[in-house]
């Protein structure tokens, strides 16, 4: 697999589908992860939940599987209740979900965190957490940096998620 973050302003935005075909070029399965957008791509959007989910079929029916990031999707302007109802939308276009809390307010940045940080403006998480317990062939991915495996290890027993060894940690 590959991972390739998807248009983030409108600039890029408007490219987006020139931009896949020349993806569909390379012979290796390429992931497109939304990213948070920035403020020109912000401006633009009428109804947030809609644009994503046309994005996410953009991606989609030209032949790509999509990564969900939560706190992407949060920074764009979905909560819990839309991240899941996204998620069923695009069963088996997905294998990988990005699984971050994040500091930031939605319409900004993002600034990733553990997905049950206190201090997450992601709310909801545990309604979010049973969810994904539920999917199958699915690899969560914290893009945080700890040395706290207990952690992991805690949140993963708790919602039934399988975990690395710690070695692999």
């Amino acid at each position: 697999y590959i991972l390739v973050h998807g248009p983030d302003t409108k600039d890029k935005y408007d490219n987006f589908v020139n931009g896949l075909l020349a993806l569909k070029a390379l012979t290796r399965k390429i992931v497109i992860e939304m990213p948070s957008f920035r403020k020109s791509l912000i401006d633009e959007i009428e109804d947030n939940y809609e644009f994503i989910l046309d994005y996410f079929k953009t991606c989609v029916n030209n032949g790509f599987e999509i990564c969900l990031d939560t706190a992407h999707l949060f920074a764009n302007g979905l909560n819990v209740d839309d991240m899941i109802n996204l998620m069923e939308e695009f069963k088996g276009n997905f294998h990988f979900i990005h699984l971050n809390g994040n500091l930031n307010n939605v319409g900004e940045k993002d600034k990733h965190t553990f997905i049950l940080d206190e201090n997450s403006k992601l709310k909801d998480v545990d309604k979010l957490l049973t969810y994904i317990s539920t999917l199958e062939n699915v690899i969560c991915i914290m893009e945080i940096k700890t040395l706290n495996y207990t952690l992991y290890k805690n949140m993963c027993e708790k919602y039934g998620l399988k975990i690395v060894d710690r070695e692999i940690h």
